[in-house]
This record gives structure tokens, sequence and C-alpha cells, in this order.
């Protein structure tokens, strides 16, 4: 077996363990979305929805280190020096130290201007929202060691923590009548459990960075100009992907807002099956990369099972959406079957861009798929602005827009050279 086939077995075997973890995580928060569908009413559940595109907001940075620490793990890795991997944790743990002091700052500047924006009761529920980001922030740190490590059993161990903490303690406080505000606990809880676990699995790795008295040895030239890559490729995916709810919450009123939240639970199934591959991809191409080998059949599979399973499960939901969203949300959601097909020509091209994104990061070549996300995010926000008689209306504009940009980012990708720039071993 040559090396391009163990690679593309080695993402298979890699993905089917993510799948199994991220699939019971998944299972955890569609059971989420059920129950605070069922236990919360209409207006209630629009908003805890509402509530957790904040929180992604909020975390944008956050996903941001994560994968800064995978890949800088898994070059000071492949370069196989303890010293060098010591010295990226460090960087990338004051990075973390930063990021909670920018989303504290957020969260105290904009907490009455966001409450007012889309129609909460309270700035205190923004405050709560900014508070799971400044403690993922932390956490994103290791999820990124443990990815760019390799390490996918913890990895996928600590999402499925993480959202069973939230099921479990939701359902719990709700019934004990905190709504948003009992919803918001549960999750902060969840978050401190998952640090725990993810330091105890790293800890040889923090004691070894807690204990290194070197200088750095990163390339910090490099490192910001990678970094400035990635923060327009992950702000303007996280926004995206993300934004449908934060839209129709803004246009509509609260019980559209409602509605279209079980058909976006529904809808984003399609979405949330490529996380595994997405996962596995992102170490394992820059690890080859960085060893100068060919990743464009790793891209390839990526696009088969991560795109391919997405496509056929818009398909589905499709097919089988009234008894879904009937059996799982009640007969109070079933006008939200009207948006499916919509959500899902949104759902569909996000999957891509979100293989692509991570393809082009690995690769350091993410300077056209910057460029193209924020053109569309741009075109999204002019377009609903003058076309938003309904939420059908304002998700297929979305969805246009998002499938002409990931037509164009193939067709750039299949463009560039066989094997792109070998990463600099200094930048690591």
């Amino acid at each position: 077996m040559n090396n391009k086939e163990k690679n593309a077995k080695k993402l298979e075997i890699n993905s089917i363990i993510l799948f199994l973890f991220m699939m019971g995580t998944n299972i955890c928060n569609y059971l989420f979305q059920i129950f605070t569908g069922r236990l919360l009413s209409v207006r209630d559940y629009g908003i805890v929805n509402t509530l957790m595109s904040l929180i992604v907001y909020f975390s944008i940075p956050n996903s941001i280190i994560s994968l800064l620490s995978a890949r800088y793990i898994a070059l000071s890795q492949n370069m196989g020096s303890d010293d060098r991997m010591s010295s990226v944790i460090r960087l990338l743990l004051k990075c973390g130290a930063v990021i909670t002091l920018v989303i504290a700052l957020a969260g105290l500047l904009f907490a009455d201007p966001i409450a007012s924006l889309f129609n909460l009761n309270s700035r205190s529920l923004v405050y709560g929202c900014a508070a799971i980001a400044m403690i993922n922030a932390a956490a994103s740190v290791m999820y990124g060691i443990l990815q760019g490590l390799q390490f996918f059993l913890p990895y996928g161990i600590q999402g499925l923590i993480n959202a069973a903490c939230k099921l479990a303690g939701s359902i719990l406080l709700i019934l004990l009548g905190y709504k948003a505000g009992g919803i918001i606990a549960a999750m902060v809880a969840g978050a401190i459990l998952t640090i725990l676990y993810c330091a105890f699995h790293i800890r040889r790795y923090l004691a070894a960075a807690v204990r290194y008295k070197g200088g750095n040895v990163v390339d910090l030239k490099d490192f910001f100009r990678f970094t400035l890559g990635m923060i327009i490729a992950q702000s303007s995916v996280t926004a995206l992907t993300n934004g449908d709810i934060l839209l129709v919450k803004a246009l509509f009123d609260d019980s559209v807002a409602g509605t279209y939240s079980s058909a976006m639970v529904i809808g984003k199934i399609a979405m949330y099956v490529s996380t595994a591959v997405i996962a596995a991809l992102f170490p394992m191409v820059v690890e080859e990369h960085g060893k100068g080998h060919d990743t464009k059949k790793l891209f390839r599979k990526a696009l088969l099972y991560g795109g391919g399973s997405s496509l056929a499960i818009a398909l589905g939901m499709n097919l089988l959406g009234r008894h879904v969203i009937g059996f799982l949300f009640g007969q109070r959601y079933l006008e939200a079957i009207a948006y499916l097909p919509a959500v899902c020509m949104f759902v569909v091209p996000m999957t891509f861009l979100t293989i692509i994104m991570n393809y082009v990061l690995a690769i350091d070549r993410a300077g056209f798929f910057a460029a193209s996300v924020l053109v569309s995010a741009a075109l999204i926000l002019a377009a609903v602005r003058f076309f938003h008689t309904d939420v059908a209306q304002v998700m297929t504009l979305c969805g246009g827009i998002l499938s002409l940009d990931t037509l164009m980012n193939l067709l750039f990708l299949s463009c560039a050279p066989r094997c792109p720039r070998k990463a600099d071993g200094n930048a690591a």
C-alpha cells in the first residue's frame, strides 16, 4: 500500500472514530433541541436558539485559536521537537488569555445593544453567552492540541461530555423553572467539566510547557500572517453558518423565529454529519503538506464523504420532514415544513464551504477563499435588505449565493498547483 492509499485509509479510520462520538454529541444536541422545543413556548424556544447563535458569535475567536493550535501542534509533532512543542503551547495559551479578555470586554460593551437588537428580555442573558465563550477560550487551546496530536478518541469524547452536560442540566433547570438562564448555567458547567477532561489527557504537554525556560521558536511573522487569513476565513464561515437564525430573529417576529428554529435544527443535520470528516481532515492535511506530499486525494475523499452525506441527508429531510418535525417537536411546529427546502439549500453549500475552508487553511492557501466568503457575506446582507418577504425567500437567496461561492472555490482549487508550497519549517 503506497503513501497516498495509507493516508486515505487513515482518514477513513479516523473519521469513523470521530463519527461515532460526534454522532453521540449530535444526538445529545438534537435531544436538547427537542426537549427545549417541547418544554418551552415557541417564543422562548426562539430566544434560546438566538442565544445559541450569540454564543457561537462570541466564540469565533475560540474556533480560530483551536484551529491555530491544531495546525502548529501538528507541525511541531511532525518535526519531533519537544522544546518546539512546549514553546508553541506557551504561545497558544497566551493567545487564549488575550482572547478571554477581548470576549469579556465585548460582552460588557455590547450587552445592551445586542439585547435590544434581538429583543432579549435581559442583558444578563448576553453576559451569560459571553461567560460561556470566555470559558471555552481556555478549552479551545486544549481542543486544538488534542486534534493536532491526532488524539481523536479523547477529542471525540470531550465533545460528548460537553453536549451531555448541556442536555441533562438544561432539562433539569427548565423543569425547575429557570428557562433560558438555566440553559446558560448548564452550559457553563459542561464547559468547565470539558476543560478538566482535556487537561487530564494533555497534562504531560502542559507540564512541559510550564517547565519550558527557552525562548520563542515560532516565526511570529508567519504566525500572524496565517492567523490573519484564518480570522477572515473562520469568522466569515462561522457568521454565515450561524447567521440564519439571527437574520430571521432580526427581520421577523419571535413566533416566526421559533418555528424556523425547528426547521433549522432538522435541516442542519445534513451539516453536522460532516464534522467528523472535517475534524480528521485538518491535522492529517497539515502533516502531509508539511512533508511536501500531495494532499488532493485527502481533499477529494473529504468532499465525497462529508459533502455527499450532506446532500443525501438533505434530500431525506425534505422527503420525511413532515413526519420528523411532527414526531420530534409536535404539531405546533408543522408550519416549519415549508422552510425545509430553503434551509437545506443553505446548509449543503455551507457544508462544502466548511470542508474547503479547513483544507485551504491546512495547506496555507486561504487568500482566495477568505476574499470569496467576505464577498458572499456582503452580497447576502445586501440581498436580504431588499428581499425579505418571508423566511423561505431569505434562505433561498442565501443558499444561491453560497452555492455560487462553493463552485468558484472548487474551480480555483482545481486550477491550483497539484502540490502547494511546503509549510515553512520555522512556522512551528
